[in-house]
C-alpha cells in the first residue's frame, strides 16, 4: 500500500494494581496514516477468569490498527465496518490460540479459579484473554468508529453536546 505506520502507545498502571502487585490489563496504540489516523483502545477485563487480558488487550489494539490501516482512506460503508469488526474478532482469536499454543496455561495461572470457571476455560481458553475494544479511524471529511464488547464511545461536537 505504501503506507507506512508505527503502533506507538502508553500505559498508566492503577494504585489498585500497583499495591496488588497486577499487571496493568489495559492497551492503547495509535497510528499516523498517509490517508488519516487511527486509534484505539482496549480495556482488559482483569478479573481471576481473564488472567491473561492484558495479552489479550495488546492484540485487540494491534489488530485494529491493522485492520484500520487495511481499509485504505475511503469511507467505509457500514458493511465494510462490520467485516472489518468481524477481522479483528476472528485474527484476535487466531493469534489468542496461538499464544496459549506457545504458552500453555500453567497451574499457578487456574489455582484460584473454580470448578466452573475451569469449565469454561475449557471449552473457551480465549476467555483468559479477555478485553473490549474501542477505535477510531478519521480522515479530514469522515470519522469512523468501532466497538467490540462493552465500551462505550462518545462524540462531542464543537458546541460541547456529547452522543454516543
Amino acid at each position: 500500500m505504501g503506507t507506512s505506520w508505527q503502533v506507538q502507545g502508553a500505559s498508566v498502571r492503577g494504585k489498585s494494581h500497583v499495591v496488588s502487585g497486577a499487571p496493568n490489563q489495559d492497551a492503547m496504540g495509535k497510528a499516523a496514516l498517509a490517508w488519516g489516523a487511527c486509534v484505539a483502545v482496549a480495556d482488559g477485563h482483569g478479573n481471576k477468569l481473564h488472567f491473561r487480558s492484558q495479552h489479550g488487550a495488546r492484540l485487540a489494539v494491534d489488530e485494529a490498527l491493522s485492520q484500520f490501516q487495511k481499509m485504505g482512506g475511503e469511507r467505509p460503508s457500514e458493511a465494510a465496518l462490520l467485516e472489518c469488526g468481524r477481522l479483528i474478532s476472528d485474527n484476535w482469536r487466531a493469534q489468542v490460540l496461538a499464544h496459549l499454543g506457545a504458552q500453555p496455561v500453567g497451574a499457578e495461572e487456574v489455582a484460584g479459579l473454580d470448578a466452573e470457571a475451569r469449565a469454561v476455560l475449557d471449552r473457551q481458553p480465549e476467555v483468559a484473554y479477555g478485553a473490549t475494544l474501542l477505535a477510531v479511524a478519521a480522515t479530514g471529511d469522515w470519522v469512523a468508529y468501532l466497538q467490540l464488547g462493552d465500551g462505550d464511545i462518545l462524540s462531542v461536537d464543537e458546541s460541547g453536546a456529547a452522543r454516543r
